[in-house]
């Protein structure tokens, strides 16, 4: 078990910490979960009866610029650690991913079919 946990802090932990960029193990992990989370997100998408149109594009358009945006404060030292950690990349990506999801999700359940004006 010690030699597990040693494996994930060098590959999974310790480059985030130190910053160090990614590595061929972390990076085709990403990969893999980036790949499970589109295809997750069309079969949602499809249980959900969403398309991807403009009004999804132009409502989500916000969340994106403040990933970005949260991204660049990460890169500008503007958030200690233990929080900074949240905002480096992939992680970043997750953390908006899901508040992007929540919100697109309560907004259309509130408001049905007009969620993009929120």
């Amino acid at each position: 078990m010690h030699d597990l946990a040693d494996w994930i802090y060098r590959y999974y932990i310790y480059p985030i910490i130190y910053d160090t960029s990614y590595n061929p193990v972390d990076t085709i992990t990403w990969a893999i979960i980036l790949g499970l989370a589109i295809l997750a997100l069309i079969r949602l998408f499809q249980c959900r009866g969403l398309s991807v149109d403009e009004r999804l594009v132009l409502s989500t358009l916000p969340y994106i610029l403040a990933g970005s945006t949260l991204r660049v404060i990460e890169d500008a030292d503007l958030v200690d650690p233990p929080w900074s950690y949240l905002l480096v990349t992939p992680l970043i990506f997750f953390l908006v991913c899901r508040i992007t999801a929540a919100l697109l999700a309560l907004t259309r359940k509130i408001r049905g079919e007009e969620y993009y004006k929120s």
